[in-house]
């Protein structure tokens, strides 16, 4: 019998210790994702044969592997479930009730970043990474579901055959990016149609000859997060985008999605245009404006 594409789920969760694969259970499927897939990434190292063009069986290499998957946002009391494990295994851990961006590497004392084992249930067999870490998007489009992109590298593993996870899917209603407050400093007046905001995470897995799969774990070196807005063109005197570029001004960004008492904020500090650029959309002039932000301090608040 093949295997139906459709029918499949994802679970995921923290691990006890970096590297060490923990075992996954319903609970950790509390989530809903889309277009989940884990593929390994693993180099056959080839064996020439001596005089001629023959070859011996080529042998498989380190074991590394990615899972990529989407979900939206969703505001409530207590933080989503699916937010409240992969944000801090993106480097963003919790901090005095909110998600914010964390400069201590994993491993480090004090540390708010975790790392993952991830499995895809997929109709009677199980892929897996662990001592994962990852990168996220998210893509914020008007009248829309705010989508989180994420992109995670670990160690991979065999797959087996297994039972397919019976997935609790979260009630909660996901947000849509309608009535939204988008500021950038005091301009609140933009008309912008999207927005998106990348970690840009340089992601490492860590070499290591003491483990079958050839490494230890992932762990997340550097970043420069962007930000990009589409904002419809004003005039010099209402806004001049091109004097505070060339001037290198800074602005902190706050964005609030809402769907009536539920709430997702979003802020960072020191927002810098980079390289606005002449666009349109339908007929109306529009900026492309790329921005990066200077200080280290994405924060998401779900409320």
């Amino acid at each position: 019998m093949g295997l139906n594409k459709r029918i499949r789920c994802l679970a995921a969760k923290f691990e006890t210790s970096p590297g060490e694969v923990i075992a996954l259970a319903l609970a950790d499927a509390a989530f809903n994702v889309f277009d989940a897939d884990i593929q390994q990434t693993v180099e056959m190292e080839l064996r020439p044969k001596q005089s001629g063009f023959t070859q011996l069986p080529a042998v498989p290499g380190a074991r590394q592997g990615r899972a990529k998957f989407s979900t939206h946002f969703y505001g409530a009391s207590a933080t989503p479930a699916g937010m409240a494990t992969f944000l801090p295994a993106v480097g963003m851990g919790v901090n005095t009730g909110a998600y914010v961006l964390d400069p201590l590497p994993l491993g480090a004392a004090a540390t708010t970043q975790e790392s993952l084992t991830i499995g895809s249930y997929q109709n009677g067999r199980i892929k897996k990474i662990f001592g994962a870490q990852g990168n996220m998007k998210c893509t914020l489009p008007a009248g829309k579901l705010a989508l989180a992109e994420f992109d995670f590298l670990g160690k991979w593993s065999a797959p087996i055959d297994g039972a397919i996870l019976a997935a609790v899917h979260p009630a909660l209603a996901p947000l849509r990016v309608v009535s939204a407050t988008l500021a950038v400093g005091a301009w609140t007046t933009a008309i912008v149609a999207n927005v998106t905001i990348d970690l840009q995470n340089k992601l490492y897995l860590r070499e290591s000859v003491n483990d079958a799969t050839g490494f230890d774990h992932c762990i997340i070196t550097d970043r420069l997060v962007k930000v990009t807005l589409d904002p419809e063109s004003e005039l010099v005197a209402t806004k001049d985008i091109y004097a505070e570029w060339l001037a290198s001004t800074e602005a902190d960004l706050a964005i609030v999605l809402a769907a009536g008492a539920a709430t997702c904020t979003i802020t960072a500090s020191d927002l810098q245009w980079m390289n606005p650029q002449e666009g349109e959309r339908e007929g109306m002039e529009i900026d492309q404006i790329e921005c990066q932000c200077n200080l280290d301090d994405l924060k998401f608040l779900f409320a």
